[in-house]
């Protein structure tokens, strides 16, 4: 077991856990127990350190610019849940396509057993509901629809 001594300063503390959280893949508890320290520290210290800015992490993902995002408009607005999807997709796939995946992984994620769910009509509201299958899991009951697209009335009933 590592022991931090009264040398070592916060800044190498943090540093040495950071290491060891994100270069090494030690959970919180191992680093812990490797520095003598309860795993509470451990968060604590990681915590610390991105508030100080002693620890950046970045995400390189297409869907890193939507989570900056997700989070601001969330905040301003007083939002309880956002999804920003991407604008740009390097398969093309079209934008209902994009938006119905993400809406209906939204909406089916807020929807319990014995809830109704009433839903307007457009393109991507259509869309939307036809991506239910990929991510539903509730019992949750559905009804019938009335949409329109492009000139032509659509009746149905929606089942899980």
């Amino acid at each position: 077991m590592l022991e931090p001594t009264d040398m070592m300063t916060e800044e190498e503390l943090v540093a040495r856990i950071a290491w060891f959280y994100y270069n090494d893949n030690l959970t919180q508890t191992e680093i812990g127990n490797l520095l003598g320290l309860p795993r509470l520290k451990v968060s604590r210290l990681l915590e610390k350190g991105r508030q100080q800015g002693l620890i950046h992490v970045r995400i390189h993902s297409r869907f890193e610019g939507c989570m900056d995002l997700e989070h601001r408009l969330k905040a301003h607005f007083n939002l309880k849940d956002i999804r920003v999807i991407p604008d740009a997709d390097p398969m093309g796939t079209d934008i209902n396509h994009r938006v119905s995946v993400g809406a209906a992984s939204m909406v089916v994620s807020h929807v319990g057993p014995e809830d109704l769910l009433a839903i307007g009509f457009g393109e991507t509201i259509m869309a939307t509901l036809k991506k239910f299958g990929q991510f539903y899991s509730n019992q949750a009951s559905t009804g019938r629809f009335i949409g329109w697209r492009r000139g032509h009335l659509y009746e149905g009933h929606l089942t899980p």
